[in-house]
């Protein structure tokens, strides 16, 4: 610590705030006498917001110029919820049991990304959503202008049959396909 620099200091969050341009600011109880302090949130990255709940137990550190802000929470054991085996260079953002975004690298240093919610996952673009270079359109409203069944508005198969010889082996295949390319 560089002489005249305040030490870091843990407090409870009594309040949490967020401006009209977004910055979220919390009211800290600090553990000496009088020692409430309002300080912005810090953030790991240009674009990233996270925002405290009041009772959390946070990391107040200063500025050079002695200005508080809040760097990090501390763990909560009410708070903490199981974790998949993540591969070095992963992360995983875990809100509640049932909620978290995970991305997760392979053996192969290819990343996959998981979505998981216990209410709506919505998805939005100002253009088109595209999975694997596909455009896809769906709306559980049902406003939706056209959902393809298929690849390229193929039809989708329904049924396969088979025909099989005395020992067994298959000599056929019949496919049965919606009539439907689009989702009415």
């Amino acid at each position: 610590m560089v002489k005249g620099q305040k030490p870091k200091q843990t407090g409870r969050v009594v309040s949490v705030t967020q401006t009209s341009n977004g910055m979220v600011k919390c009211d800290v109880q600090l553990p000496h006498a009088g020692g409430t302090v309002t300080a912005p949130v810090g953030k790991p990255a240009s674009g990233v917001m996270w925002k405290p709940e009041s009772g959390e137990t946070v990391i107040i550190d200063y500025m050079d110029d002695g200005n508080p802000y809040v760097s990090d929470v501390l763990s909560v054991p009410s708070k903490e919820y199981s974790a998949p085996q993540l591969a070095e260079g992963s992360m995983t953002f875990r809100f509640d049991d049932s909620t978290a975004i995970t991305v997760d690298k392979d053996e192969n240093g290819n990343y996959a990304v998981d979505i998981e919610a216990s209410g709506t996952v919505s998805i939005s673009a100002a253009d088109a959503v595209e999975v694997d270079g596909s455009t896809i359109a769906l709306d559980a409203a049902g406003d939706a202008t056209a959902v393809n069944l298929g690849p390229n508005g193929d039809a989708v198969v329904t049924d396969v049959e088979t025909t099989t010889d005395s020992d067994g082996h298959i000599t056929g295949i019949s496919l049965t396909k919606t009539s439907k390319t689009k989702a009415e």
